[in-house]
C-alpha cells in the first residue's frame, strides 16, 4: 500500500509540474521510483500531511442507514456523496443528509449500479452496469442516459470531465485485442491494444476498478493498476504514452501482471484463501 501511495504522489507531482513540457507530446517521459522504496518508511503526522483535518459524523436514519463497505466518498464544492450499498446518498459538509441522488432499479430513470462516479456542476456521472452513463442533477433527478459502445467487450467505464469516456476491457481470456477505448455518445474516438496475448490459468481471479483516470492542469490521464505506462489523452481525440514508471528491481514480473491463481485449503474452522502469482 506504501508503495502505490507513493507512486500516487510522484505520477500527480510530476504531472502539476510539467506544463511547459507537454507542448511535444511525442516525447514518452520516465519517473524513477526504484530508489524510493529502498528508503525506510517516514512516519508523517496527519496534521503535517494535510492542511485541514475533520472528523464528519453522518447523520444516519431508517431512510439512510450506511452498512458495510463504502466503495467511494466524494467531496465537491461543499457537498458530500456517499456511494454505500448500490445507493447515492448527498450529505451537506456537517454530514446532515439532503436527499438520495437518482433511484436503484431497471427503469430507463433509474440504474442498476453505480460506478466510478465523475462530478461537475451538471450534476453526477455514473457508469451504470457497463452499458450505460447515467446523469442526475444535484436535486437528484435523472438528466439524460449515454449508451456505451456495444460489442466490445467493456467491463468499466471512466467518464471524464469533458464528456468523453474511458472503456475498460479487462483480458481475463488473454485473447482480447483491445484493452481500452475512447469514446464520446457511444462513439469510438480511438483505442489502445493489448501488447500480447497468453494463456490463462485454470483459476483466474478478477480485479475490479484496474483502470484510473485522473486530471491535472495539464490534462487527462489514464493508467492501470498493472502497466507502468501513463496515457495522455489529447484533445485531439487520440491516447498517447507519456509517462513510463520505472520500479527497477520491484518491478512486478510479466507473468505476476496478468495470471494470479487462488487455492482454497480448509482447516478446522474455515476455509483460508491462498493467493500465489503464477
Amino acid at each position: 500500500m506504501n508503495k502505490w501511495i507513493l507512486l500516487l504522489c510522484g505520477v500527480l507531482a510530476g504531472c502539476q509540474n510539467s506544463n511547459r513540457q507537454e507542448a511535444d507530446d511525442t516525447v514518452c517521459q520516465t519517473i524513477n521510483i526504484a530508489s524510493v522504496f529502498d528508503r525506510e518508511p517516514t512516519e508523517i503526522k496527519l496534521d503535517e500531511w494535510a492542511k485541514d483535518v475533520r472528523f464528519i459524523p453522518l447523520e444516519t436514519s431508517d431512510s439512510v442507514l450506511l452498512t458495510g463497505y463504502i466503495p467511494q466518498i466524494v467531496y465537491y464544492q461543499d457537498k458530500l456523496l456517499v456511494f454505500n450499498n448500490n445507493k447515492i446518498y448527498l450529505f451537506n459538509p456537517e454530514g446532515k443528509f439532503i436527499r438520495t441522488i437518482g433511484t436503484k432499479g431497471e427503469g430507463p430513470e433509474e440504474y442498476i449500479s453505480a460506478g466510478n462516479p465523475w462530478v461537475g456542476p451538471e450534476g453526477i456521472h455514473i457508469d451504470d452496469n457497463n452499458k450505460w452513463i447515467k446523469t442526475y442533477g444535484w436535486d437528484g433527478k435523472w438528466k439524460r442516459t449515454t449508451p456505451v459502445p456495444q460489442n466490445k467487450n467493456i467491463r468499466e467505464v471512466l467518464p471524464l470531465p469533458d464528456g468523453r469516456n474511458i472503456g475498460y476491457v479487462q483480458n481475463i481470456s488473454g485473447k482480447e485485442p483491445i484493452r481500452m477505448y475512447l469514446f464520446r455518445d457511444s462513439t469510438v474516438l480511438d483505442s489502445i491494444p493489448y501488447a500480447r496475448s497468453f494463456e490463462p490459468g485454470e483459476i483466474t481471479m478478477v480485479f475490479y476498478n484496474e483502470c484510473k483516470v485522473f486530471s491535472s492542469p495539464s490534462g487527462n490521464y489514464v493508467k492501470e493498476m498493472f502497466n507502468d505506462t501513463i496515457f495522455r489523452i489529447t484533445k485531439e481525440n487520440t491516447i498517447i504514452p507519456r509517462r513510463v514508471v520505472d520500479a527497477g528491481k520491484y518491478k512486478l514480473e510479466e507473468g505476476g501482471r496478468y495470471l494470479i491463481g487462488y487455492e482454497v485449503q480448509e482447516n478446522d474452522e474455515n476455509p483460508v484463501i491462498i493467493l500465489a502469482e503464477r
